[in-house]
Parts: C-alpha cells; structure tokens; sequence
C-alpha cells in the first residue's frame, strides 16, 4: 500500500480535518505534497467526509443537533471499540476489546459488527484486515480518506464502511465507499467490492453500487474546486 500514510498525518475527531504529524520530507513520495500543507501543519487537499457532505448537505437538515450530537458520540465509541478490537487481532477471528465506554447499546452494537466481521473472514478467506487507516489519492484527482475497515484476501481486497444509525443514508454512503475506491486503485490495489454495515438496520450487510454518473461528477467537481483554491 504505497499510499498508506498513516504515521504522517493525525485527524481531528471533530472537524475530520487532517493534519501533518511527521515530516512530508522524510518519505520520496510525499515530497511533492509538503506544498500543499499549511504553516500550523494543517494539510489543504480535499478529504473524503468533506467531499461527501458537500455534494449531499441535507443530510442532517431538521434534525435537533442534540441527536445529531448522541449519534456522532455513539458512532466515535462503536468505531473506536471496532478498530481497537481489529488491531489487536491475533488469531483468525477478532475479539471484542472494550475501552472506557460503559454505554451497554454501543458495545452490544459493536459485538454485532464484530460477528459480521468474522463471518466476513471466514466466506472470503481474509489474510489481512486495516482500521482506520488513511491513504492519499494517486489518481488525477488528489484527495485524502480514512476507510473503516479494509479487507484483503488472497487476491481482491473489499472495503467496508461502518454506520451506526438507524437512517442508513445508502446513496451517501456509496458515494463515501466509491471514493475509497477509487482511492486505493490508484495506487494498484485491486478492490473486489465495498459494503455497508449497519446493525440497527433490517439489512445488515448491503454491498454498495457505483453511483450515477451525475453524482460522480458532482463529486469530481468538488475535489477539483477544493483542489483549485489551494493551486
């Protein structure tokens, strides 16, 4: 994963933005980005959450932020309590591993996710799964994301995306999971497929489509935009 760069860049829980956390200059493929990072170290390029909220901002309208505020708490815990149980995988399964959080629907909500993790595993032979990992874009759109989760078997690798309410906005999600997408064959990666997981919804498991041609035109315009202001 040539385009990993995990270790040199730390995001804001709250604004998602990203920042430069080790030195562009210490690794040859990133030289040519350092001039696309601030002076407080704050990296301009356009992200992923950002491009996806832009092109679908209707999203949260007429929802009480006091929900909104409930829902992104329980979304960070069960993501938290996902990814810290997926890097501590040792044996072929994973295993829940708690954090601080006492809340009993968040950790039944990720004991949930877990077990469809396992059995993910399981029917497609997984070697290898990252958490909350972010990568930068190679292709001729230049952008920064942090998938959930990626899997990789034998040959393919899928991705899949974590939602934790009960209004499972698929075609924001799809678009979110296309951009992953494309992200990682950028730099080779072959990406079998992506998917939803969502435990509180009827369907649990939904594989995610390639969005309409208008909204990845949409979303190719707003990399473009954010990708111009900074050029």
């Amino acid at each position: 994963m040539i385009n990993k760069i995990t270790e040199y860049v730390r995001r804001d829980p709250e604004t998602f933005e990203y920042y430069m956390e080790k030195d562009f200059n210490e690794n040859q493929l990133l030289v040519d980005f350092k001039k696309y990072v601030a002076s407080d170290g704050k990296i301009l390029l356009p992200f992923v959450s950002e491009v996806v909220s832009e092109v679908f901002p209707f999203i949260q309208a007429g929802i009480k932020q006091d929900i909104i505020n409930k829902s992104i708490e329980q979304g960070n815990c069960v993501h938290d309590l996902v990814s810290r149980s997926i890097k501590a995988r040792k044996q072929e399964k994973i295993e829940l591993v708690k954090n601080e959080c006492k809340n009993p629907n968040h950790i039944a909500i990720a004991v949930k996710i877990i077990s469809v993790l396992n059995s993910f595993i399981y029917k497609h032979k997984i070697k290898y799964i990252y958490s909350e990992e972010t990568f930068l874009s190679f292709s001729k759109f230049l952008y920064l994301g942090t998938p959930d989760i990626i899997m990789v078997g034998e040959r393919d690798c899928y991705i899949i995306d974590i939602k934790t309410s009960r209004v499972n906005y698929v075609e924001k999600a799809e678009a979110q999971l296309f951009l992953y997408r494309e992200m990682l064959e950028s730099s080779g990666m072959k990406v079998h497929s992506a998917y939803i997981v969502n435990p509180r919804e009827n369907i649990t498991v939904q594989e995610a489509r390639i969005p309409e041609t208008n909204i990845k035109k949409k979303l190719y315009f707003i990399i473009q935009s954010g990708f111009n202001l900074i050029s």
